[in-house]
């Protein structure tokens, strides 16, 4: 099979005008060390744009140094497939995109990367829009900063170092960032960002970003770290995933989005109800204080998910009988309708307002609604609505 890959690839080389232009090798170290040949005759190659490597090592870095293709995506993930070998075996300039990548330095538009390093030298990419970083212990963010100066997503995946890794060395690291920042400047171009609260917060960025989707490493909540970035990056459009609603009644987590609440226009909060710390929650304290954050905001879109399938799902799979939470029975209750209506009703700024319940799959209560003002000028309920009309 190696053999006949090997020589289709030098026909692809020698045929005029042939648009090979994607190519996607699963574990590909492994196939690379079964048939030698093989990269070198990738490596000719002069049309590709898109390349994917999974599973890569020492091999698939030659072949990325000797490419004659200019690329326009890359994605990699290095190690091995058996597990044998971790990615910390591997040199690390053989793991390193910004120093492998070279030959795509003009051309380069969007890298997916995981279990990778980078480095404070080598080249940079004034084209590079979108990265991806997955799978790496506490990357230094400043190296991306230099190398990719014109950034516009970024986007982060478990990326805040081994388990069990002392709260010093984030602190650390982020103050390196930030520092680095300081000396050098940080990115104008960055428009989005997707990741948790604490990588976001260890990276230390120093910029503004348009849109924001965050959630909590691990489902731990840390509102000073929240507030932190919030203050940091001044989102116009911010996606968040709750771990649990109480937090919505934490005056820390209040201040945290009334701090920003100049700039924020559109808001996407996604509440998932956790079966230990919302057990005794009464829900209509949770939509009014809601409410009242949404009230001293500009935000003109909100768009609200209330999630309560895992942890009924949790409930139903237990070996006991467990009598449903008080707030599976409220949410199941719910006037989804009188709840639009009233809240868009009460915040002046609202145009718009996206409201659903999502239970589990043996949970009746199911339900999506959505309302612009002119739909709403009739309603009735005017501007103090109160919880207990919703049920």
């Amino acid at each position: 099979m190696g053999i006949i890959l090997t020589q289709l690839f030098e026909v692809f080389v020698k045929v005029a005008g042939f648009n090979f232009t994607a190519l996607k090798i699963a574990k590909a170290e492994t196939l690379l060390a079964a048939h030698p040949p093989l990269g070198a005759a990738i490596a000719k190659l002069t049309r590709l744009g898109n390349l994917e490597l999974s599973f890569a090592g020492e091999r698939c870095a030659e072949l990325l140094r000797t490419l004659q293709s200019k690329l326009v995506m890359a994605t990699f993930s290095f190690g091995d497939v058996d597990g044998e070998q971790d990615d910390e075996d591997i040199p690390e300039g053989d793991r390193n995109p910004i120093l492998l990548l070279h030959g795509s330095q003009a051309t380069l538009q969007c890298l997916d990367t995981s279990f990778s390093v980078s480095s404070l030298n080598g080249p940079r990419y004034p084209n590079m829009v979108d990265l991806t970083l997955s799978y790496m212990d506490l990357p230094m963010i400043e190296d991306y900063i230099r190398a990719f100066p014109n950034l516009r997503a970024l986007s982060a995946v478990d990326c805040s170092g081994p388990y069990g890794i002392g709260t010093e060395v984030w602190e650390e690291r982020r103050m390196s960032s930030i520092g680095y920042q300081a000396r050098h400047g940080t990115w104008q171009s960055l428009q989005y960002y997707c990741g948790s609260v604490l990588i976001l917060w260890i990276f230390g960025l120093a910029c503004r970003i348009h849109s924001v989707e965050l959630d909590f490493e691990d489902d731990e909540l840390d509102l000073a770290k929240f507030d932190d970035v919030l203050r940091a990056v001044r989102p116009t459009c911010l996606a968040l995933r709750l771990p649990e609603a109480s937090c919505i009644m934490d005056e820390d987590f209040r201040s945290a989005l009334c701090r920003c609440k100049d700039s924020l226009k559109v808001v996407d909060l996604h509440v998932s109800f956790n079966s230990r710390k919302d057990a005794t929650l009464f829900v209509g304290d949770i939509l009014d204080s809601l409410a009242d954050v949404i009230r001293t905001s500009s935000a003109t879109s909100l768009a609200l998910c209330l999630d309560w399938s895992w942890a009924a799902g949790e409930r139903m799979d237990s070996s006991e009988e467990l009598p449903p939470m008080p707030f599976e029975v409220y949410l199941q209750e719910m006037n989804v309708d009188g709840y639009a209506d009233t809240l868009l009703a009460s915040v002046a700024s609202l145009q718009e307002l996206h409201v659903s319940l999502v239970g589990p799959r043996r949970c009746s209560r199911e339900a999506e609604r959505k309302r612009t003002r002119d739909d709403s000028r009739n309603a009735s309920g005017g501007s103090s609505g109160n919880a207990e009309d919703w049920t």
